[in-house]
């Protein structure tokens, strides 16, 4: 963190949320500095202004500056004074306390986890774009500023994407700050990681920016390690004062053990050490990817901006992994899947077009995308193993099957138009659409299937600001999804899944703007249509989410900071009545921190997650509460702090794979560990 009279008043106006429980937990760290005190009656001129901008300001929801009262939908946001206190490692640590949000296994090799109920590994943006590159492994968090997780279906805006929402992932930017920032830190299971965020002017019209990190861990799980490289240079030109151009970079090289959990028996998880590891020693992943990404935004008039992006990632991967097939009381019985890509690659230009016209405001864009991946895998079965005492040696990894290889492609040609009315003072109206025409190809064994189809994804939405204080909102929108998100497709699922969003809610200003409390019902239908080898759909999977959230948060002083949310989901599938696989019916998750002076920091908080079940209710997860605490010390440019995560040791369970395997995959969820992180602004 960066040391500057302005970094230190944010450091007082951002302290934080209130404990949950009392904190015994202090660390010091006596780094003696004149300069802190010397600027101490600086810190304690505290305001309020900026603070409450990073949360009652969001552009992904409407891609539009509205204040968080007039977004006629629920939007969460992380913020970078978070990511600092929960010692964020990976994405889904950073999302976890959202509501509405749910962790999942995946593979045990990448960031997953449910939104609404619905995947949302598909529905990760970076910048406003879709970050398809990094769908397979775990994000670094290195450069990233804040998260922005939208609710519901946004394809009026975002084109295809999941039912329950979308998270964006806004970057750090080359703005042309000095920062010269170093962060250590070490923890539970041998971790250790360095990042750096150096950033300048290079010239008077030129800014450089560059995020490293490098990080390496074993696990709680026996034979689990891993370590990541990342890099991410960023410069921006301001070519002049009416045109910025910025051009961003990523580098990503990790490489690590998937972890598939354990097996369940007789509807419930086995109940075995959490360090037991039932692949094989020589299971491994490996992840190369790289991302570009470069902006040009130009200001045509005081009323009109027009901005076009480009971006190219590609990602070269290979796993081999060890998979649990079948289960008795005894015995498992496991195969080895190799699979690689090679490669896949994203690449697409956007272009918008936004402007204000006496009580109009509106946007016009258009996007060409396409996504082409190059898949091939090959299996092994081995020796059925004790459930107890299961072998984990290593194994010779079976080679890659020519005859799996196959080539997939996602042609999208997308425009779309929005309008925010200002129909009275009190009444805002928002209309959109967009127009999606998709294309998916699939070359294997010498046969080709593919389908085309074009949709229209419309958005309704009204905002009633009821008081200063109190907005009111309804909307109604509309998205469309490529099955498996066009990664691969078959003969029997050629046409796009549908999902309408009916939410209304309101948002609640109090304690004069300090505290934001927002809360939403919802209903959303999701339909998967199973189609024959023509295209004709012969069946429609339909299923219903509907529930309701709350979400409070803000500073209650400036010393201290809250945040808190809980969930309610009632979750089916329509013919069945069977829940989805690894979603609860409620959630609760609260976090607080608290500064009693230009030093201290300490805070804490709690994350329930009720009962899940898992393959079609073929087994149960239970319920958990898990708590963590945190403590650190800001003395001049050197702050240290102390994260305690799951201090009570709960015994829970992350999650479990998607679909029928769920049941044998089952991921246990870290023991009580801590991490250390020393920073100094140089």
């Amino acid at each position: 963190m960066r040391f500057t009279p302005q970094k230190d008043q944010q450091i007082c106006r951002s302290t934080q949320l209130f404990l949950l429980h009392p904190l015994t937990l202090s660390v010091a760290c006596i780094l003696g500095s004149q300069a802190a005190i010397a600027q101490q009656t600086e810190l304690e001129k505290i305001t309020v202004t900026e603070q409450q901008s990073a949360y009652s300001e969001n552009k992904s929801a409407l891609k539009m500056p509205l204040s968080w009262k007039e977004t006629p939908q629920s939007v969460s946001v992380v913020t970078e004074q978070e990511l600092e206190e929960r010692g964020v490692l990976q994405l889904s640590d950073a999302v976890k306390h959202v509501p509405g949000i749910a962790l999942t296994l995946g593979e045990g090799s990448r960031d997953q986890f449910t939104i609404r109920g619905f995947e949302a590994m598909y529905d990760i943006y970076r910048d406003g774009l879709r970050d398809a590159g990094g769908n397979q492994g775990f994000r670094s968090m290195a450069n990233i500023e804040r998260i922005e997780v939208i609710k519901g279906a946004a394809g009026a805006l975002y084109g295809r994407g999941s039912a329950g929402g979308l998270v964006n992932l806004v970057t750090k930017k080359a703005d042309g700050q000095s920062v010269r920032d170093l962060t250590f830190s070490a923890g539970s299971f041998n971790h250790t990681g360095i990042e750096a965020d150096l950033g300048d002017q290079l010239s008077q019209n030129i800014n450089g920016r560059i995020n490293l990190e490098y990080k390496q861990q074993d696990s709680f799980v026996d034979h689990i390690d891993g370590n990541t490289l990342f890099i991410a240079p960023s410069l921006r030109w301001q070519a002049s004062a009416d045109h910025t151009i910025d051009l961003n970079m990523e580098y990503l090289d990790q490489d690590q053990k998937p972890y598939r959990g354990i097996p369940s028996v007789d509807g419930q998880p086995i109940d075995t050490p959490r360090s037991q590891f039932y692949g094989s020693q020589s299971d491994r992943q490996n992840n190369k990817t790289l991302h570009g990404a470069l902006s040009v935004e130009s200001r045509i008039s005081d009323q009109m901006t027009l901005t076009n992006r480009l971006h190219y990632s590609t990602i070269d991967i290979t796993q081999s992994g060890t998979r649990i097939q079948s289960t008795d009381v005894y015995q498992a019985e496991r195969f080895i899947r190799t699979f690689h890509y090679d490669p896949q690659e994203d690449y697409g230009l956007q272009s918008e077009l936004t402007g204000q016209h006496d009580a109009h405001k509106w946007l016009l864009g258009a996007e060409a995308a396409t996504m082409k991946r190059t898949f091939a895998m090959g299996n092994l079965t081995l020796a059925t193993t004790s459930l107890d005492n299961p072998d984990t040696r290593a194994q010779i990894n079976p080679v890659i099957d020519p005859a799996t290889s196959s080539d997939n492609e996602v042609q999208s040609q997308s425009v779309y138009m929005q309008d925010i009315y200002q129909l009275t003072p009190d009444i805002q109206l928002v209309g959109g659409v967009r127009y999606d025409s998709i294309e998916t190809t699939r070359i294997a064994g010498g046969s080709k299937t593919s389908f085309k189809q074009s949709e229209f994804s419309p958005r309704l939405a009204a905002v009633y600001q009821a008081t200063d204080d109190l907005s009111l909102y309804t909307t109604w929108g509309r998205s469309y999804q490529v099955p498996w998100a066009g990664i691969y497709t078959s003969p029997t699922k050629q046409a796009l899944q549908e999902s309408d969003l009916t939410e209304a809610g309101f948002k609640l200003a109090l304690m004069d703007n300090r505290l934001q409390l927002n809360s939403a019902i919802f209903r959303i239908d999701k339909d998967t249509p199973s189609t024959s080898a023509e295209g004709i759909v012969t069946s429609v999977d339909e299923q219903r989410h509907q529930g309701i959230e709350a979400e409070l948060r803000g500073i209650i002083t400036p010393q201290w900071q809250i945040t808190a949310g809980v969930s309610y989901l009632d979750a089916e599938n329509k013919a069945t009545g069977l829940r989805p696989n690894d979603v609860p019916e409620k959630t609760a998750s609260f976090w607080s921190s608290y500064s009693p002076d230009i030093h201290w920091t300490f805070g804490g908080g709690a994350r329930y997650v009720s009962d899940r079940t898992v393959s079609n209710e073929a087994a149960t997860l239970p319920a958990y509460t898990v708590v963590d605490l945190m403590a650190a010390y800001q003395t001049g440019p050197h702050r240290i702090q102390l994260n305690l995560n799951n201090v009570l040791d709960e015994t829970w369970h992350i999650g479990a794979t998607g679909g029928g395997t769920g049941k044998n995959n089952i991921g246990y969820g870290a023991p009580a560990n801590a991490m250390l992180t020393y920073s100094v602004s140089l």
